[in-house]
């Protein structure tokens, strides 16, 4: 993965892989309201943190890790009103999957802590049992 590759090994600074990533491309592209994150702006991911696991486990969810830029997350509910309800109520982008083997899963996108906290806390609510 990039980060593996660039972040780990000393090559890049995170905050450099990151805006190669996200704020670079905007820019060779002429994307305007692209390539960063604040209220307004366009978004296509919900960001998460390098050491997500922890915390979905503590509250019994099955996650992988793919060693790269995303996990897999089971979910308590339908994946589909799950990423439905991440969308509208709470303005956070995520993946689901319609093939059999996926179906039960979302993905996510790995990001900074501070984003991970964003996202737990909304996919926790909306996920929550009972």
């Amino acid at each position: 993965t990039l980060y593996t590759k660039f972040v780990k090994t000393g090559v890049l600074k995170l905050e450099q892989l990151l805006s190669l990533m996200t704020d670079q491309p905007a820019k060779v592209f002429n994307l305007k309201n692209c390539g960063y994150l604040e209220p307004g702006a366009e978004a296509d991911i919900a960001i998460f943190d390098l050491e997500h696991e922890t915390e979905l486990k503590e509250k019994d969810y099955w996650c992988k890790d793919c060693k790269g830029n995303f996990i897999f997350i089971k979910t308590n509910h339908s994946t589909k009103e799950v990423v439905k309800r991440l969308k509208e109520e709470k303005h956070i982008l995520v993946y689901s999957f319609s093939n059999e083997l996926l179906k039960d899963y979302i993905r996510v996108s790995i990001g900074s802590k501070k984003s991970m906290q964003i996202f737990l806390d909304a996919f926790f609510e909306i996920d929550k049992v009972g």
